[in-house]
Protein backbone atom coordinates (compact mmCIF):
# COMPACT_ATOMS: atom_id res chain seq x y z
CA UNK A 1 0.00 0.00 0.00
CA UNK A 2 1.02 3.48 -1.24
CA UNK A 3 -0.02 5.81 2.03
CA UNK A 4 1.44 8.87 -0.51
CA UNK A 5 -2.01 8.60 -2.21
CA UNK A 6 -4.85 9.84 -0.47
CA UNK A 7 -7.04 7.61 -1.88
CA UNK A 8 -5.03 4.33 -0.46
CA UNK A 9 -4.71 6.23 3.06
CA UNK A 10 -9.09 6.33 3.01
CA UNK A 11 -9.40 3.15 2.10
CA UNK A 12 -6.69 1.82 4.98
CA UNK A 13 -8.98 3.61 7.21
CA UNK A 14 -11.74 2.03 6.54
CA UNK A 15 -10.38 -1.05 6.85
CA UNK A 16 -9.31 -1.08 9.99
CA UNK A 17 -12.45 -0.42 11.39
CA UNK A 18 -13.21 -3.50 12.94
CA UNK A 19 -9.83 -2.59 14.99
CA UNK A 20 -10.50 0.19 16.77
CA UNK A 21 -7.12 1.03 18.77
CA UNK A 22 -5.38 0.89 14.96
CA UNK A 23 -8.42 2.56 13.73
CA UNK A 24 -8.20 5.70 16.14
CA UNK A 25 -4.44 6.21 15.98
CA UNK A 26 -4.99 6.06 11.99
CA UNK A 27 -8.00 8.88 12.11
CA UNK A 28 -5.20 10.56 14.90
CA UNK A 29 -2.27 10.85 13.21
CA UNK A 30 -2.01 9.59 9.63
CA UNK A 31 -2.18 12.82 7.70
CA UNK A 32 0.61 13.99 10.17
CA UNK A 33 2.73 10.51 9.56
CA UNK A 34 2.73 11.14 5.66
CA UNK A 35 3.44 14.94 6.22
CA UNK A 36 6.63 14.37 9.24
CA UNK A 37 7.76 11.08 7.54
CA UNK A 38 7.96 12.91 4.18
CA UNK A 39 10.66 10.34 2.72
CA UNK A 40 9.68 7.21 0.42
CA UNK A 41 10.31 4.41 2.26
CA UNK A 42 8.21 5.19 4.98
CA UNK A 43 5.15 5.42 2.61
CA UNK A 44 5.15 1.84 1.20
CA UNK A 45 3.32 -0.16 3.87
CA UNK A 46 3.76 -4.31 3.51
CA UNK A 47 1.44 -7.00 4.82
CA UNK A 48 1.43 -7.11 8.86
CA UNK A 49 1.61 -3.23 9.16
CA UNK A 50 5.74 -3.33 8.45
CA UNK A 51 7.55 -0.66 6.81
CA UNK A 52 11.05 -1.50 4.84
CA UNK A 53 13.95 1.12 4.89
CA UNK A 54 16.38 0.51 2.86
CA UNK A 55 19.64 1.22 4.47
CA UNK A 56 23.38 0.85 3.12
CA UNK A 57 24.59 -1.95 1.81
CA UNK A 58 21.17 -3.12 0.73
CA UNK A 59 20.76 -3.77 4.55
CA UNK A 60 17.05 -3.46 5.68
CA UNK A 61 15.79 -1.77 8.29
CA UNK A 62 11.98 -3.07 9.49
CA UNK A 63 9.49 -0.91 11.71
CA UNK A 64 5.84 -1.67 12.60
CA UNK A 65 3.66 1.10 11.46
CA UNK A 66 1.39 1.02 14.40
CA UNK A 67 4.28 2.16 16.53
CA UNK A 68 5.58 5.23 13.80
CA UNK A 69 1.72 6.34 14.43
CA UNK A 70 2.66 6.75 17.92
CA UNK A 71 5.55 8.14 17.55
CA UNK A 72 4.04 10.89 15.20
CA UNK A 73 1.40 11.31 18.17
CA UNK A 74 4.44 12.50 20.26
CA UNK A 75 6.25 14.55 17.64
CA UNK A 76 2.91 16.74 17.02
CA UNK A 77 3.10 17.75 20.85
CA UNK A 78 7.15 18.27 20.02
CA UNK A 79 7.10 20.39 16.76
CA UNK A 80 5.96 23.28 17.84
CA UNK A 81 9.12 24.18 19.90
CA UNK A 82 12.80 25.63 18.63
CA UNK A 83 15.23 22.78 16.31
CA UNK A 84 12.26 20.62 15.72
CA UNK A 85 13.38 20.36 11.71
CA UNK A 86 16.54 19.09 13.39
CA UNK A 87 14.78 16.35 15.14
CA UNK A 88 12.98 15.03 12.50
CA UNK A 89 15.88 14.83 9.91
CA UNK A 90 16.97 12.05 12.22
CA UNK A 91 14.68 9.70 10.70
CA UNK A 92 16.67 10.88 6.93
CA UNK A 93 19.32 8.29 7.96
CA UNK A 94 18.21 4.80 8.43
CA UNK A 95 20.61 3.68 10.97
CA UNK A 96 19.51 6.73 12.95
CA UNK A 97 15.59 5.81 13.44
CA UNK A 98 15.78 3.72 15.96
CA UNK A 99 18.00 6.37 17.91
CA UNK A 100 15.61 9.34 16.64
CA UNK A 101 12.55 7.73 18.37
CA UNK A 102 14.02 7.27 21.92
CA UNK A 103 14.89 10.69 21.49
CA UNK A 104 11.54 11.63 21.17
CA UNK A 105 10.16 9.39 23.43
CA UNK A 106 12.54 11.24 26.09
CA UNK A 107 11.61 14.37 24.83
CA UNK A 108 7.96 13.91 25.08
CA UNK A 109 8.29 12.63 28.33
CA UNK A 110 10.23 15.76 29.36
CA UNK A 111 7.49 18.25 27.91
CA UNK A 112 5.08 15.96 29.57
CA UNK A 113 6.90 17.41 33.71
CA UNK A 114 5.45 19.66 35.68
CA UNK A 115 9.00 21.93 35.59
CA UNK A 116 8.67 21.77 31.81
CA UNK A 117 8.97 25.25 30.37
CA UNK A 118 10.87 24.47 26.59
CA UNK A 119 12.62 22.33 24.92
CA UNK A 120 15.32 23.39 22.18
CA UNK A 121 16.56 20.59 19.96
CA UNK A 122 20.14 20.45 18.87
CA UNK A 123 21.59 23.60 20.63
CA UNK A 124 24.59 24.70 19.67
CA UNK A 125 27.35 24.73 22.73
CA UNK A 126 30.86 25.27 22.81
CA UNK A 127 32.76 23.10 24.44
CA UNK A 128 36.93 22.78 24.78
CA UNK A 129 37.66 24.39 20.83
CA UNK A 130 34.72 22.63 19.21
CA UNK A 131 31.37 23.16 18.92
CA UNK A 132 28.82 20.24 20.23
CA UNK A 133 25.39 19.97 19.79
CA UNK A 134 23.49 18.05 22.32
CA UNK A 135 20.15 16.16 22.00
CA UNK A 136 18.27 19.07 23.49
CA UNK A 137 18.06 21.68 25.83
CA UNK A 138 15.35 21.23 28.84
CA UNK A 139 14.32 24.26 30.10
CA UNK A 140 12.40 23.87 33.60
CA UNK A 141 11.34 25.82 36.23
CA UNK A 142 14.63 24.52 38.38
CA UNK A 143 16.92 25.22 35.59
CA UNK A 144 18.06 24.56 32.43
CA UNK A 145 19.39 20.97 31.27
CA UNK A 146 21.09 20.33 28.51
CA UNK A 147 20.35 16.33 27.91
CA UNK A 148 21.72 13.48 25.99
CA UNK A 149 20.27 10.55 25.08
CA UNK A 150 22.19 6.97 24.91
CA UNK A 151 21.30 3.15 23.93
CA UNK A 152 22.54 0.21 24.43
CA UNK A 153 23.88 -1.54 21.62
CA UNK A 154 23.29 -5.08 21.88
CA UNK A 155 23.67 -5.66 18.27
CA UNK A 156 27.29 -7.87 17.44
CA UNK A 157 28.51 -7.42 21.15
CA UNK A 158 31.39 -8.86 22.77
CA UNK A 159 28.91 -10.36 24.83
CA UNK A 160 27.02 -12.03 21.86
CA UNK A 161 29.74 -12.90 19.73
CA UNK A 162 31.48 -14.72 22.89
CA UNK A 163 27.87 -16.70 23.74
CA UNK A 164 27.94 -17.81 20.02
CA UNK A 165 31.36 -19.06 20.60
CA UNK A 166 30.70 -21.53 23.18
CA UNK A 167 27.26 -22.15 22.02
CA UNK A 168 28.83 -23.68 19.36
CA UNK A 169 31.09 -25.97 21.51
CA UNK A 170 28.15 -27.05 23.36
CA UNK A 171 26.43 -28.30 20.51
CA UNK A 172 29.58 -29.89 19.18
CA UNK A 173 30.16 -31.62 22.63
CA UNK A 174 26.39 -32.58 22.69
CA UNK A 175 26.18 -34.36 19.41
CA UNK A 176 29.28 -36.19 20.64
CA UNK A 177 28.09 -37.07 23.82
CA UNK A 178 24.40 -36.85 23.74
CA UNK A 179 22.32 -38.88 26.00
CA UNK A 180 20.37 -41.87 24.50
CA UNK A 181 17.44 -40.24 25.75
CA UNK A 182 15.91 -37.89 23.71
CA UNK A 183 13.85 -36.07 26.26
CA UNK A 184 16.33 -35.02 28.15
CA UNK A 185 17.80 -31.45 27.49
CA UNK A 186 21.18 -29.72 28.61
CA UNK A 187 21.19 -26.70 29.89
CA UNK A 188 24.84 -24.97 30.40
CA UNK A 189 25.16 -22.09 33.26
CA UNK A 190 27.81 -19.91 33.39
CA UNK A 191 27.57 -17.34 36.01
CA UNK A 192 30.40 -15.11 35.43
CA UNK A 193 32.86 -13.83 32.63
CA UNK A 194 33.69 -16.99 31.06
CA UNK A 195 37.71 -16.70 31.03
CA UNK A 196 39.94 -18.61 28.48
CA UNK A 197 39.39 -22.27 28.93
CA UNK A 198 36.16 -22.33 29.31
CA UNK A 199 35.45 -24.30 26.04
CA UNK A 200 37.18 -27.18 27.70
CA UNK A 201 35.73 -26.72 31.04
CA UNK A 202 32.27 -27.11 29.19
CA UNK A 203 33.42 -30.04 26.39
CA UNK A 204 34.58 -31.81 29.82
CA UNK A 205 31.58 -31.63 31.94
CA UNK A 206 29.22 -31.78 29.13
CA UNK A 207 31.02 -35.21 28.15
CA UNK A 208 30.97 -36.45 31.94
CA UNK A 209 27.15 -35.70 32.42
CA UNK A 210 26.50 -37.67 29.38
CA UNK A 211 28.48 -40.52 30.93
CA UNK A 212 26.58 -40.74 34.67
CA UNK A 213 23.67 -39.80 32.87
CA UNK A 214 23.83 -43.20 31.04
CA UNK A 215 25.07 -45.26 33.97
CA UNK A 216 21.84 -44.11 36.23
CA UNK A 217 24.67 -41.79 38.39
CA UNK A 218 23.60 -38.32 37.49
CA UNK A 219 23.25 -35.80 40.46
CA UNK A 220 21.47 -32.70 39.44
CA UNK A 221 24.09 -30.82 38.58
CA UNK A 222 27.57 -30.25 37.77
CA UNK A 223 30.05 -27.51 38.72
CA UNK A 224 33.72 -26.83 37.80
CA UNK A 225 35.23 -23.17 38.15
CA UNK A 226 32.48 -20.71 36.41
CA UNK A 227 30.60 -23.56 34.47
CA UNK A 228 27.45 -25.40 35.77
CA UNK A 229 25.97 -28.13 33.50
CA UNK A 230 22.51 -29.43 34.39
CA UNK A 231 19.97 -31.93 32.54
CA UNK A 232 16.08 -30.83 32.38
CA UNK A 233 13.62 -34.00 32.21
CA UNK A 234 10.45 -33.09 34.10
CA UNK A 235 10.65 -29.25 34.47
CA UNK A 236 10.09 -26.72 31.57
CA UNK A 237 12.10 -23.66 33.82
CA UNK A 238 14.41 -22.09 32.32
CA UNK A 239 17.88 -21.84 34.14
CA UNK A 240 17.21 -18.17 35.73
CA UNK A 241 20.21 -15.74 36.03
CA UNK A 242 20.19 -11.71 36.89
CA UNK A 243 21.29 -9.86 33.90
CA UNK A 244 21.56 -12.95 31.47
CA UNK A 245 21.42 -14.12 27.99
CA UNK A 246 19.73 -17.24 26.71
CA UNK A 247 20.25 -19.28 23.58
CA UNK A 248 18.74 -22.42 22.49
CA UNK A 249 19.23 -24.79 19.73
CA UNK A 250 16.20 -25.26 17.54
CA UNK A 251 14.72 -28.72 16.97
CA UNK A 252 14.55 -29.57 13.23
CA UNK A 253 11.31 -30.37 11.82
CA UNK A 254 10.51 -34.37 11.51
CA UNK A 255 13.10 -34.88 14.23
CA UNK A 256 11.98 -36.78 17.75
CA UNK A 257 10.58 -34.15 20.16
CA UNK A 258 11.76 -33.83 23.27
CA UNK A 259 8.92 -34.36 26.25
CA UNK A 260 10.05 -30.67 27.75
CA UNK A 261 8.00 -27.83 25.55
CA UNK A 262 10.92 -26.06 25.41
CA UNK A 263 11.71 -28.05 21.94
CA UNK A 264 15.64 -27.43 22.52
CA UNK A 265 18.24 -30.39 23.13
CA UNK A 266 20.67 -27.94 24.68
CA UNK A 267 20.89 -24.21 26.26
CA UNK A 268 23.44 -22.13 27.20
CA UNK A 269 22.63 -18.91 29.53
CA UNK A 270 25.26 -16.95 30.83
CA UNK A 271 25.49 -13.95 32.99
CA UNK A 272 26.51 -10.62 30.74
CA UNK A 273 25.52 -8.21 33.36
CA UNK A 274 29.67 -7.48 33.95
CA UNK A 275 29.48 -6.30 30.39
CA UNK A 276 26.36 -4.32 30.27
CA UNK A 277 28.13 -2.68 33.39
CA UNK A 278 31.02 -1.68 31.45
CA UNK A 279 28.67 -0.62 28.31
CA UNK A 280 26.54 1.66 30.78
CA UNK A 281 29.79 3.54 32.02
CA UNK A 282 30.80 4.06 28.74
CA UNK A 283 27.38 5.31 27.43
CA UNK A 284 27.67 8.12 30.17
CA UNK A 285 31.31 8.80 29.92
CA UNK A 286 30.26 9.28 25.86
CA UNK A 287 27.23 11.44 26.38
CA UNK A 288 29.38 13.75 29.02
CA UNK A 289 31.67 14.50 26.50
CA UNK A 290 28.31 15.85 24.67
CA UNK A 291 27.42 18.04 27.67
CA UNK A 292 28.94 21.29 28.83
CA UNK A 293 30.79 21.21 31.16
CA UNK A 294 29.94 24.08 33.62
CA UNK A 295 25.84 23.99 32.91
CA UNK A 296 23.36 20.71 34.23
CA UNK A 297 23.17 18.53 32.01
CA UNK A 298 20.95 15.30 31.97
CA UNK A 299 21.51 11.06 30.47
CA UNK A 300 18.80 9.54 29.19
CA UNK A 301 20.07 5.69 28.43
CA UNK A 302 17.92 2.65 26.95
CA UNK A 303 19.18 -0.22 28.87
CA UNK A 304 16.67 -1.49 31.63
CA UNK A 305 15.87 -0.79 35.26
CA UNK A 306 18.04 -2.72 37.42
CA UNK A 307 18.90 -1.78 40.87
CA UNK A 308 22.33 -2.63 39.84
CA UNK A 309 22.63 0.03 37.08
CA UNK A 310 21.83 2.41 39.71
CA UNK A 311 24.12 1.28 41.77
CA UNK A 312 26.60 1.79 39.26
CA UNK A 313 25.34 5.28 38.24
CA UNK A 314 25.21 6.33 41.82
CA UNK A 315 28.82 5.29 41.86
CA UNK A 316 29.66 7.14 38.50
CA UNK A 317 28.63 10.40 38.94
CA UNK A 318 29.64 10.95 42.66
CA UNK A 319 32.64 11.24 41.36
CA UNK A 320 33.96 14.75 40.34
CA UNK A 321 34.50 14.82 36.53
CA UNK A 322 30.73 14.21 36.80
CA UNK A 323 29.92 17.69 38.65
CA UNK A 324 27.93 18.68 35.88
CA UNK A 325 25.76 15.79 35.35
CA UNK A 326 22.38 16.44 37.74
CA UNK A 327 20.31 13.26 36.59
CA UNK A 328 20.91 10.10 35.13
CA UNK A 329 17.56 8.43 33.80
CA UNK A 330 17.00 4.73 33.32
CA UNK A 331 14.79 3.63 30.38
CA UNK A 332 13.63 0.51 28.74
CA UNK A 333 10.72 0.13 26.07
CA UNK A 334 9.90 3.80 25.69
CA UNK A 335 9.26 4.00 29.46
CA UNK A 336 10.90 6.03 32.28
CA UNK A 337 12.10 3.10 35.09
CA UNK A 338 14.52 4.80 37.36
CA UNK A 339 16.82 7.67 37.41
CA UNK A 340 19.62 8.84 39.75
CA UNK A 341 20.02 12.47 41.10
CA UNK A 342 23.28 14.09 42.09
CA UNK A 343 23.63 15.78 45.49
CA UNK A 344 24.36 19.60 45.99
CA UNK A 345 22.97 20.78 42.60
CA UNK A 346 19.22 22.21 42.12
CA UNK A 347 17.80 19.22 40.35
CA UNK A 348 15.72 16.93 42.58
CA UNK A 349 12.78 14.44 42.35
CA UNK A 350 10.19 17.29 40.90
CA UNK A 351 11.72 16.60 37.67
CA UNK A 352 10.00 13.40 37.35
CA UNK A 353 6.36 15.32 38.42
CA UNK A 354 4.22 14.83 35.58
CA UNK A 355 1.48 17.63 34.81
Amino acid sequence: MNLSDPEERRQLVELMRGNPPIHTLLTNHLEDYVRLFKWPDFHNLYQGGLLSIQGPNNVQFGFHFESLLEITGLLTRLERFPGFPALIEGFRNPTQVKATIFEVQVAAWCESRKVCRSIEFSPEVQIGDGIKRPEFLWQTTLGDIYCECKQENSIDSHAHRRMKTLFDVIGKAYEENAPKDKTTRLDVIIQHPAPNGTEKIIWRLVRDAALRHEAGTWGGEIVDQVVTVRMATESDDMPDIIGCMQYQNKVLEGGPEPALSTKARYTLTMSVMEHRLRQLAKLVRDARTQLPPNKSGAIFIDIGGSQVFVDKLNELIAQPEYANIAWVSLWEGGQALKAVIRHGQPCDARLAEGK
